[in-house]
């Protein structure tokens, strides 16, 4: 969401890329009512541009077909690359920030879902496209590597604060942290060390070696997938934690700090730049939850086209039996903790020229084990123009340091919608992916203090302070 969490207008939604911000926006007080965010791409399965657009999909919702039956709406790319997805639809509720003087203060709530699968062989995705049955995929020794696939769903509510640690002259530098609570409605992960396998025909398959492991904390009965298990309605919880840290190179000396929050004055900068880590922790899953292992197990699976699964249950007491020759060998424990998304991130701002900035911006993941969620990595430049009631963006970022992608956004005084993948909505990209977020918020300005607020805020006082921060500055010579 680069078109509301990078500007001097981000206000509280500044913390979603660092914690820090919220000292340095030109809002004292913001408050948000909600943003939504959408987010899909992967790098197998796409519908091309000139079959389809996204509104011929919406206008009529006839999916083109492919496939050596015709049956399937999408192609797919033919390399042999390792294939990745990501998911995220995420919304930010209710939340505000507000800023006295060296302090800053921020409450947020959020919900989110969020699913990624990474290095999956490209043999896999094939398989399930023309299935077991196709020969050319056949009597191959697949030998594959750290496989996973991680989803969860959880909502969270956040503390943050930023303090003003250094200013001298024209410089400052905030730091800032955010501490959340999460609730999780449902988590669950796979992953596979190594795989080593032959498919032999559309019946047998000979599973040399396997490493692997499944966990899982869902809201279904294992024994009957029918029946919805809601008590407790969050199978998981934990902690998560943002920090962060900014440093501004102002573009005026001011030592002299306003006590109403109406006369706050915003520090103009020349540039500035944050680092910061985001979504440090886990969730940890202790009801209706399920972990299963496989070490170094083979067989010479006959038959297996005709095996089917009415409930989870089943699924892992026949893989079991079939691996250990035991049901309940694989039963591993009843908790499991899934990895929040954690990454590092890197943004800076530069003032071109009186309304006109040009921001950067990285961010990497941070993976601690394979059953932590994995953010994509990505890297931007974004060039913008704002003011109060209009702001615009022009992101070119690159993603998973590979895919280019030009998105746009626009500001409406209180109201932003924006994608950072323009090419699809135009209709002159492939359908592998979306990128659409949208958000309402309304900020209090700094420096804008209304007549209501005029015993608290004395415009001759300020008036004098401008005029003697302006005199000093004369003086000093750099």
């Amino acid at each position: 969401m680069l078109g509301v969490t990078l500007g001097n207008y981000s206000g509280v939604s500044s913390i979603l890329v660092n914690p820090a911000m919220i000292a340095n926006t030109k809002y004292y007080l913001d408050i948000n009512l909600v943003s939504v965010d959408g987010f899909l791409r992967n790098n197998f399965a796409y519908i091309p541009a000139s079959d389809a657009s996204i509104y011929s999909l919406l206008g009529n919702g006839d999916l083109p077909t492919y496939g050596p039956d015709n049956d399937k709406n999408f192609t797919y790319y033919p390399n042999k690359e390792l294939k990745s997805a990501t998911l995220s639809a995420k919304v930010l509720g209710p939340s505000a920030m507000v800023q006295l003087g060296k302090h800053a203060f921020g409450l947020s709530t959020s919900a989110q879902v969020f699913s990624s699968g990474n290095r999956i062989p490209y043999e896999m995705p094939l398989f399930g496209y023309y299935g077991m049955d196709e020969s050319s995929l056949q009597n191959i020794n697949y030998i594959d590597y750290d496989i996973d696939a991680s989803a969860a769903a959880w909502m969270n509510a956040g503390l943050s604060y930023a303090y003003v640690a250094y200013e001298r002259f024209d410089q400052k530098i905030t730091v800032g942290a955010t501490i959340k609570y999460v609730w999780s409605y449902a988590g669950i992960y796979m992953e596979s060390s190594n795989a080593n396998y032959i498919v032999l025909n559309d019946s047998t398959i000979n599973i040399k070696n396997l490493n692997g492991s499944a966990g899982y904390a869902l809201p279904v009965d294992y024994a009957d997938s029918d029946q919805i298990v809601d008590e407790p309605l969050f199978k998981g919880r934990g902690f998560g934690f943002d920090l962060g840290v900014v440093y501004v190179k102002k573009k005026t000396v001011d030592s002299e700090r306003w006590n109403r929050l109406c006369s706050q004055e915003f520090d103009d900068y020349v540039y500035r730049i944050g680092v910061s880590i985001l979504d440090l922790g886990s969730m940890n899953y202790k009801n209706n939850a399920e972990l299963h292992d496989y070490e170094n197990v083979a067989v010479y699976w006959q038959n297996y086209d005709t095996t089917s699964f009415t409930n989870i249950d089943q699924l892992t007491s026949d893989l079991s039996n079939l691996f250990y020759g035991d049901p309940n060998a694989s039963y591993a424990g009843n908790k499991i903790i899934i990895g929040l998304p954690t990454a590092v991130s890197v943004q800076a701002d530069y003032n071109i020229y009186k309304n006109f900035y040009a921001a950067g911006y990285w961010i990497h993941p941070i993976r601690f084990n394979s059953h932590t969620l994995r953010r994509p990595s990505q890297i931007a430049i974004v060039p913008r123009y704002e003011s109060k009631y209009f702001e615009v963006n022009l992101p070119i970022s690159v993603y998973e340091y590979k895919y280019p992608r030009v998105g746009l956004s626009a500001r409406f005084w209180f109201f932003t919608i924006g994608t950072e993948r323009l090419g699809t909505w135009l209709g002159i990209s492939n359908l592998d992916g979306l990128d659409i977020y949208a958000s309402i918020k309304f900020g209090f300005g700094k420096g804008d203090c209304r007549i209501r607020f005029k015993s608290a805020c004395n415009d001759d006082n300020s008036l004098n302070k401008k005029k003697k921060r302006n005199n000093f500055n004369k003086n000093i010579v750099f």
